[in-house]
């Protein structure tokens, strides 16, 4: 009874180490159509979000924000990229570039349609502490903090205002920006670590180190009893 325990315990670790790899914080969502994100992410995409990064949000990070604050009037989740973060002063131009505390950003992620203005106002704020500045890749579509910079918040988005980060696009890791850490700022766009750390990497270990006994245990007694018989 002992080594069937023992079986069953270490299949239930790996098991649950597996599940926690593989789902872990991690949610998947689509992208709408007509999105402000377009060309990073298109309509139908499929995004996987992870909800434990709100709280360490970085410059070039894209989020999924919760529907029912003011960045979505029809109460949808939507999506944008942090171009600032507490503390920062960004600023932009009518051509769509911007500043981040003095520092050119080249973002070649943005939606580049020479026949449409990629903005249709300048602007200059502060990111108040505690909040991210946001936009959309589709600068001259867009509803994003760049219209707020006038009210009380100036433009500035809590984090529980948001579901996470968007991690994976159809199934594949998204390529975090280095349009920032290029522009000489710190604190690269938030790179998903998919390695096994931590409570997983303890109970992946404990359960194969359980099967792997438990399985000799069986075949130790198997030879024995063998023997015995031909005996």
């Amino acid at each position: 009874m002992l080594p069937a325990a023992l079986l069953m315990m270490g299949l239930f670790g790996v098991g649950r180490a597996l599940i926690a790899t593989s789902n872990g914080p991690y949610q998947d969502y689509w992208v709408p159509a007509e999105s402000s994100m377009d060309p990073t992410l298109g309509e139908g995409d499929r995004i996987s979000v992870r909800s434990d990064t709100a709280n360490d949000l970085r410059r070039g990070d894209i989020v999924l924000i919760k529907g029912e604050d003011w960045l979505s009037p029809t109460d949808a989740p939507v999506l944008k990229r942090v171009i600032g973060v507490g503390g920062d002063r960004v600023r932009g131009a009518v051509d769509g570039s911007i500043e981040v505390n003095g520092h050119a950003i080249r973002e070649d992620y943005l939606h580049n349609d020479p026949a449409v203005e990629a903005s249709s106002f300048e602007f200059d704020v502060t990111v108040p502490d505690g909040t991210v500045f946001v936009a959309g890749d589709k600068r001259n579509n867009s509803l994003d903090s760049r219209i707020f910079v006038d009210e009380p918040g100036r433009g500035g988005l809590r984090p529980d205002a948001i579901v996470g980060t968007v991690v994976a696009v159809n199934g594949d890791s998204l390529a975090a920006t280095t349009a920032f850490t290029d522009a000489g700022l710190p604190a690269a766009a938030f790179e998903e670590d998919t390695s096994l750390t931590g409570t997983r990497l303890l109970l992946l270990i404990g359960g194969i180190v359980l099967v792997v006994g438990a399985a000799v245990w069986l075949l130790v007694n198997l030879v024995r009893r063998r023997t015995s018989t031909s005996r």
